[in-house]
C-alpha cells in the first residue's frame, strides 16, 4: 500500500470519529430527521413557537385541533424525545368513566369540548331508543353506580330495567298471568305512563265504549281465553234483548252487523246504509220488520211496504187516478208523506213549474180535472174555448184537432 492510500483511511478514519459524538447528540430520538432550523434559530435552542415553520397538521397523524390548538409543545410532549410520542385520549387523559364505555374518547365526545351533545343517538348505537319516558330521564335514573360518570354496560331489553315493575303489577297480576318480560309488547315506548298506548291491543282497537284501559274490565279471568268476538263478551245483552229478540229470531251474532262498534249506545245502528233510516223512516225495527225475522230481505221499494197507504189515499185517489207507486216520486222523507211535490213533473212530463205556466195554477186538478192524473186538459184553461176561433187560427197546420193532447204535441214545453 503506498503512502497516499495510508493517509486516504486516516483522513477517512479522523471523519468518523469526529461524526459519531455529533450524531449520538441528537436528543429527539433515533430517526428523527427534522432539520434544526424548522423550530431553532441561530440565536439559540429555545423554540418561539408562535414563529414556528413546522404545521403539526400536516407532518404528523395528529391535527392540533379544538381543545388541542394552542397547547404548548411541552403539554404532550413531556420529553425532548418525540418519537413514539402516544396518540391515544387515554394517554393523556383521565378516564373518569373507569373504563365502562371503552377508552376511544372521540366516540362520544369532540376535540371542542367535553360535552356530548348526540346522547339519543349514542343509545340508538347501543340498542337502546331514547323516547318516551325514556328521553325524560336523567342518566343516573338508569346508571345507578356511585361514580355518576360510570356506565355499567346494562341490557338494552325492557326487563333488564323494569323487572321491579313487572313483579310490583297486580292489575293485571303478570306473573300470574304469564305475561312475557318484553314490555314493549303491551306498552307503548313513545307514551310517557305505563297505561298510555297499549299498541298491542292493534287486533281490536281500544275506541267508542271499548276506550277502557283497565285490562279485567274485559278479562276477569285470564288473558288468554279472550277473543275478538263481539259475543264472547256481549252474550248476555244479545240474549237479554227483546226488542227486537235477538235469539228468537235468530239475528246474527256479529254485534258490527247492526251496532257500530264505535258507538257509545246500542240503538245506534249502523248496519242501515242501504237504506237510510230517516226523517219518517227513523222507527223501531219491528215497525218494518212485522214478521219478526230481521234476517230476511226486505224489498226498499216505497210500495213493499206502503201498498195499504196507496189504496187508502182518496185525495187524490191515486189507484183510479192512474198514480205511480214510486211514491218518492211525489214525498219525500222529511217532514212526511204531505206535502207532496212532484218535482219530476218539469223534467218527464210538462213544465209547471217553470216556463209559461210558472204560477198559473194552484191544484194537480186545474189541469187533471178529471181527477185521474194520465189525463189532461188544456183547452178547458186558456181563454180561446171556442173550437171554431181555435180552428181558424190553425187553418195552416196540416191534421189539427181541437184536443188537449194534439196541443202538447205542438206546445211540448207550453210556449206559443
Amino acid at each position: 500500500m503506498n503512502l497516499s492510500n495510508i493517509y486516504r483511511l486516516a483522513c477517512v478514519g479522523l471523519i468518523g470519529l469526529i461524526s459519531w459524538p455529533l450524531l449520538a447528540q441528537q436528543p429527539h430520538g433515533d430517526g428523527f430527521t427534522m432539520a434544526c432550523n424548522v423550530c431553532h434559530s441561530p440565536d439559540g435552542w429555545n423554540v418561539n413557537e408562535t414563529a414556528l415553520s413546522f404545521d403539526h397538521d400536516s407532518a404528523t397523524a395528529f391535527a392540533l385541533d379544538g381543545g388541542h390548538d394552542g397547547l404548548s409543545c411541552v403539554d404532550c410532549h413531556a420529553e425532548v424525545s418525540f418519537i413514539n410520542t402516544p396518540n391515544d385520549c387515554i394517554d393523556c387523559h383521565i378516564d373518569v368513566h373507569e373504563s365502562t364505555v371503552g377508552n376511544d374518547c372521540i366516540r362520544c365526545h369532540e376535540t371542542d369540548n367535553w360535552l356530548v351533545f348526540n346522547i339519543p343517538e349514542l343509545h340508538e348505537q347501543e340498542g337502546v331508543s331514547l323516547l318516551g319516558a325514556h328521553a325524560l330521564a336523567a342518566c343516573q335514573d338508569c346508571h345507578e353506580a356511585p361514580n355518576m360518570l360510570a356506565f355499567e354496560p346494562m341490557g338494552n331489553d325492557c326487563f333488564s330495567c323494569h323487572d321491579q315493575v313487572y313483579y310490583a303489577t297486580e292489575s293485571p297480576d303478570h306473573i300470574q298471568v304469564g305475561f312475557a318480560t318484553d314490555c314493549a309488547q303491551c306498552h307503548d315506548a313513545f307514551n310517557t305512563e305505563w297505561s298510555a298506548g297499549l299498541g298491542f291491543h292493534n287486533f281490536f282497537p281500544l275506541t267508542g265504549p271499548h276506550d277502557n284501559h283497565d285490562c279485567a274490565t274485559c278479562h276477569p279471568n285470564d288473558f288468554v281465553s279472550a277473543d275478538s268476538e263481539c259475543i264472547s263478551c256481549h252474550l248476555d245483552d244479545y240474549q237479554s234483548t227483546i226488542l227486537p229478540d235477538h235469539q228468537l229470531n235468530d239475528l246474527n251474532t256479529d254485534c258490527t252487523m247492526c251496532h257500530d262498534r264505535d258507538a257509545m249506545d246500542w240503538s245506534l245502528p249502523d248496519y242501515h246504509s242501504f237504506y237510510p233510516l230517516e226523517g219518517v223512516h227513523d222507527v223501531q225495527c219491528i215497525d218494518c220488520h212485522t214478521s219478526g225475522n230481521y234476517n230476511g230481505f226486505i224489498s226498499k221499494q216505497c210500495f213493499s211496504c206502503h201498498e195499504d197507504d196507496y189504496d187508502q189515499t182518496t185525495n187524490p185517489d191515486h189507484a183510479s187516478a192512474g198514480i205511480g207507486t214510486s211514491c218518492d216520486d211525489c214525498h219525500t222523507l222529511t217532514p212526511g208523506w204531505l206535502p207532496a211535490t212532484y218535482n219530476n213533473h218539469d223534467n218527464q212530463q210538462f213544465p209547471i213549474y217553470s216556463g209559461e205556466h210558472e204560477g198559473e195554477w194552484n191544484t194537480c186538478y186545474d189541469c187533471h180535472t178529471t181527477g185521474t192524473y194520465s189525463v189532461f186538459s188544456c183547452i178547458d184553461c186558456h181563454e180561446h174555448n171556442d173550437p171554431v176561433d181555435l180552428a181558424d187560427e190553425h187553418d195552416d197546420v196540416s191534421g189539427y184537432v181541437y184536443e188537449s193532447w194534439a196541443c202538447l204535441q205542438c206546445h211540448p214545453d207550453g210556449d206559443s
